[in-house]
């Protein structure tokens, strides 16, 4: 059988079924009973708005802002925040880290590329504060999958590698079928010949 992390609450467990609401609705009732109150503050701005929010090292920046009574929460914004899979499979819950990258963990199993990482991206799902002076923009879901399923698609080094591929695709046809290749490149020569 298949271990799943649970990205709610750190625990692992065996294949995550239905039950899932339940087992993280009941890691949150346990995040908010403790008493302690190690953790750390984290800037958040969202639609205009800043605030900060209590985040404990053993919950999401997502399940934080779920819990969260910021002035941004009252004003109703944070019931908009977009969140869907709560497995960093959809980008959704895409955030920028505007200060303080050092003080964030992500979980390394998302979907979310090397060059959206770089850029300064996080998945709110899947990533823990580790330390203070974390800052962040949430909600930049259209520029994360910009740079995930775009930009890093029309690179030079892509452009190049599907050129060579193409390439390489049209040798193995022609081989299949020479003298189709020759008819197409006599056709060809004697097109160029008129010019």
């Amino acid at each position: 059988q298949q271990r799943s992390r649970c990205h709610s609450c750190t625990c692992t467990r065996m294949n995550i079924r239905n039950d899932e609401n339940e087992h993280h609705a009941a890691a949150t009732r346990r995040l908010q009973s403790t008493s302690s109150q190690s953790g750390y503050e984290v800037s958040v701005l969202y639609e205009g708005h800043r605030d900060s929010i209590f985040v404990q090292p053993t919950e999401t920046i997502l399940a934080a802002l779920e819990r969260s009574t910021t002035s941004i929460s009252k004003k109703g914004n944070l019931n908009n925040l977009p969140h869907d899979c709560r497995r960093g499979n959809c980008l959704t819950c895409s955030g920028r880290i505007q200060d303080g990258a050092k003080s964030v963990r992500q979980d390394e199993t998302t979907f979310l590329s090397e060059e959206a990482r770089k850029e300064g991206f996080l998945l709110l799902c899947s990533s823990f504060v580790m330390g203070d002076g974390l800052s962040i923009e949430l909600g930049r879901k259209e520029d994360a999958w910009k740079i995930n399923y775009q930009d890093r698609f029309q690179s030079e080094e892509t452009q190049r590698i599907g050129a060579e591929a193409s390439a390489k695709m049209m040798r193995q046809i022609a081989e299949l079928n020479p003298e189709r290749w020759l008819a197409r490149t006599e056709r060809s020569l004697g097109d160029t010949e008129e010019l």
